[in-house]
């Protein structure tokens, strides 16, 4: 028996793997997009979850700040910043060679906490204020909160992304699988009269359909791959830590390596129930 197309073959095939290449370079930019977001965010926050940045005045001695930070319970290190590490924070609004003796520059210590052991921010507080007057410390709370809400953002996107590509992906399959067996109504009657049952008539139709997403969809996951690589390179390229923390890396593509799959399962089930449902509405 020949072999039934599900398409017209006046291009209809490919206009689906065309639609199909399309939809999962959406998702999976939006999905990409997102794992590198969160690549990012686990970088930009992990170095800060146990830190801390006590403040001192500038005129103030740093040495009995620095001993009762030593001392306190929860404190694993202690260390103030040199005039040279002030100098590179201070660059991208100061720029280079600024003499910061001859500015009100406070002092800064840099404070790694025992993950083990939280120390009491409020006992700290009341004691570097004994010590040095106007001393802050910054704990990071509020930024770390910030940057966590919009990793959840990006996140949420990228899945609502790919949920929209899925829903149209569907839509795009049942109305190619209509075509189909619209076009092909008289061979499936004569199927039926020689014995053929409504499961092997769908068998037809969604191994071909599933081929057509899968081809459509390895094109599409590719051609996402490469953006997101490029998108990633010119991050690089401007030299900012934060932006170059956006480079994907392996985990990043992983992510996207199931999605043809995916993809071809969805339009093979998809055509399945399509033409079953036509099959037992058909008089």
């Amino acid at each position: 028996m020949k072999r039934i197309r599900v398409l017209p073959p006046d291009g209809g095939g490919r206009l689906l793997a065309l639609v199909v290449a399309v939809m999962t370079y959406l998702a999976s930019l939006g999905l990409g997009s997102g794992a590198m977001v969160a690549t990012a965010v686990q970088g930009w926050t992990g170095s800060l979850v146990y830190r801390l940045t006590v403040q001192v005045p500038a005129g103030v001695d740093l040495t009995a700040s620095l001993a009762y930070l030593r001392a306190s319970p929860g404190i694993s290190t202690a260390k103030a910043l040199s005039d040279d590490d002030l100098g590179r924070l201070l660059s991208p609004w100061l720029g280079q060679g600024v003499d910061l003796g001859k500015l009100p520059v406070p002092h800064l210590i840099d404070v790694v906490t025992d993950p083990g052991q939280a120390p009491d921010l409020a006992e700290l507080r009341t004691g570097l204020e004994h010590l040095a007057p106007g001393a802050r410390i910054d704990d990071h709370r509020a930024w770390l909160a910030d940057v966590l809400h919009l990793a959840s953002l990006a996140r949420i996107l990228g899945f609502a992304i790919a949920g929209l590509v899925a829903l149209a992906t569907i839509a795009i399959v049942v109305f190619a699988t209509r075509a189909g067996l619209t076009q092909h109504r008289d061979v499936v009657e004569v199927m039926h009269l020689i014995g053929a049952r409504d499961g092997v008539i769908a068998g037809a139709f969604e191994r071909q359909v599933a081929w057509i997403a899968l081809q459509g969809a390895v094109v599409g996951m590719l051609a996402a791959m490469g953006t997101l690589y490029g998108l990633g390179r010119a991050a690089a390229g401007v030299g900012d830590p934060l932006l170059m923390a956006l480079v994907p890396d392996i985990n990043s593509f992983l992510v996207l390596a199931p999605i043809p799959l995916l993809a071809a399962g969805l339009a093979m089930i998809t055509g399945r129930l399509t033409v079953l449902r036509l099959l037992d509405a058909a008089p």
